[in-house]
């Protein structure tokens, strides 16, 4: 402990924060009863884990017992034990008669088939718990063959780790958030900010603490009416929510491609429907819209100021000379370029 702001007798009663929080976010996963803190997917896997690791490993020593062989030797039944041992012996001495009572082989039982069912499904149970199916390595089921239909399986099913995720990202929103309010109470010089906006553009804005702070309301009557503390209204959010996956961005690239978006006549309407959708990358995307929109409307009106051109040179009232013409012609590529 560096600092207790109960030792400071100005900060005992109010605290070292204006905003009344802890300065430190939780972000547990599963909440815990009366508790700020949890657990998270290893807690939950950790038994079955646990289980199927003790099971794999009396499952190998069973495998190590049951391919060597054993046998149970009386001590009257005369057999050189060493030679019994030895595998590369062809011969085995014995001294007297053997029986069937002095000298057996022991075989260990192997692994019934119940065994392994019960083990297979624990590693099933497993993977149901941590979300680790096959779809999300790459492996389908049969019939499923096209590339979109994998990422959608893939997609669906990291659908845990998103929502892992998500509490992340709320947990950092809330952190941001504590720290707007301090700069309402530490900022005390203006400091200069680059905005980028949602068309990409950028933008310097100057901010002080000053903006945040509570203002007096002044006296009415002789009461005094208190002060008025603004309400800031920033809502903060991840600038990339989903996991970005290149497969899928490919395909949202074709199909925008494939309507039209990036046609410069269809820039209006392409615009419009870029505003109802959200995807990876979308701001970029309506920035080369806007762009070709641009564009086209300037070859427009170079083509027809091009037209008018032609329109007076093709008129027998009109004679234009050569550097005239150059000229205007110059003028057009300028407003093309």
């Amino acid at each position: 402990m560096l600092y207790a702001s109960e030792n400071d007798p100005a900060l005992a009663g109010r605290g070292f924060y204006d905003h009344g929080k802890y300065p430190f976010v939780f972000d547990p996963l599963f909440m815990e009863e009366d508790s700020p803190a949890g657990f998270g997917y290893i807690d939950v896997m950790k038994e079955c884990q646990t289980a199927i690791d003790r099971m794999n490993h009396a499952m190998d020593e069973n495998v190590l017992l049951a391919s060597k062989q054993r046998y149970v030797l009386s001590d009257t039944a005369g057999v050189n034990e060493e030679e019994l041992a030895d595998l590369s012996r062809d011969i085995v001495h014995v001294a007297g008669r053997l029986g069937d009572e002095s000298f057996r082989p022991l075989q260990t039982a192997g692994l019934q088939g119940n065994s392994l069912s019960y083990r297979n499904s624990r590693i099933e149970e497993l993977k149901e718990i941590s979300g680790n199916r096959d779809m999300t390595q790459g492996g389908t089921a049969g019939g499923v063959t096209a590339a979109s239909a994998i990422a959608a399986l893939q997609e669906a099913g990291s659908k845990l780790s998103r929502d892992m995720l998500k509490s992340a990202y709320r947990a950092f929103a809330r952190e941001c958030y504590l720290i707007i309010d301090l700069m309402r109470q530490f900022y005390d010089e203006e400091r200069v900010f680059r905005v980028i906006g949602p068309a990409g553009g950028r933008e310097f804005v100057p901010f002080s603490g000053a903006a945040l702070r509570a203002r007096p309301m002044g006296l009415m009557g002789g009461v005094e009416l208190g002060s008025r503390e603004p309400v800031f209204d920033i809502v903060v959010s991840a600038e990339k929510k989903s996991t970005f996956s290149r497969l899928s961005q490919n395909e949202t690239a074709k199909e925008c491609y494939q309507l039209g978006f990036f046609a410069p006549q269809n820039a209006d309407a392409a615009l419009a429907a870029l505003e109802m959708m959200d995807f990876e990358g979308i701001e970029k995307v309506r920035q080369r819209v806007r762009q070709n929109g641009t564009l086209a409307q300037k070859l427009t009106a170079a083509q027809m100021q091009i037209a008018r051109f032609n329109e007076k040179l093709s008129g027998a009232e009109e004679n234009l000379s050569t550097r005239a013409l150059a000229k205007n012609l110059s003028g057009a590529l300028h407003q093309l370029s």
